[in-house]
């Protein structure tokens, strides 16, 4: 008996910290251009701080002139967290180039059919074999297919359910997801598979 069972993906695009040290306005120009993102309120912040500092000074004789590079920091240290949210990315299926979802679809399915494997449970039934071998773009699933040596009852069906559950997020999932699989896509960016979702979980297709 054949059962199919939906496996909920996204991917995930996450910036070297290399990348982040940010020095002066032309390291955040090359991160807005080189990432596609707009920093434009981070210089804006800046630029009003220093304009702060330059009134305060002209107001106080003793002071002893202004560090821009200590103003930028403190910009850039308020702001790191935004910084890293504007740049970092979770995508679905659908969004990806097509070669790239293509890549990714081997990576995974290379290592789900390779280390996942369930036995018979209980004595109640046997699995055959089980394996991604489909997917849906339009919904960002991976299609898992079970072949069991009999039609399973609901009590079975909700074992299986429950196993495949372990399997996508506790045991193959949980170290699945911590592979960076920028190598294969050449990209500079790490790049992780997430294969759940907690408002889309692993299920059986009707």
């Amino acid at each position: 008996m054949i059962y199919k069972l939906q496996l909920p993906v996204k991917v995930s695009f996450v910036i070297d910290d290399n990348e982040l040290q940010i020095r002066n306005l032309e390291d955040l120009d090359y991160l807005q251009e080189k990432y596609d993102v707009d920093l434009q309120t981070i210089i804006d912040e800046y630029e009003y701080k220093l304009e702060a500092e330059l009134n305060y000074l002209e107001e106080e004789e003793d002071s002893f002139g202004i560090n821009k590079v200590d103003i930028l920091q403190t910009v850039i240290d308020d702001n790191i967290q935004n910084i890293y949210n504007k740049i970092n990315k979770e995508i679905e299926l659908s969004k990806l180039d097509k070669n790239v979802f293509i890549k990714l679809y081997t990576a995974t399915q290379d290592d789900f059919n390779g280390r996942i494997s369930l036995n018979g449970h209980d004595g109640n039934y046997n699995i055959n074999s089980i394996e991604i071998n489909s997917y849906d773009l339009e919904k960002s699933l991976f299609i898992i297919e079970v072949n069991t040596d009999k039609e399973l009852n609901e009590l079975e069906l909700n074992h299986l359910k429950s196993t495949m559950d372990n399997k996508c997020i506790d045991q193959w999932g949980s170290d699945f997801e911590s592979i960076d699989h920028s190598d294969i896509l050449d990209n500079d960016m790490y790049v992780y598979i997430k294969c759940w979702d907690e408002k889309n979980s692993v299920d059986f297709i009707n």
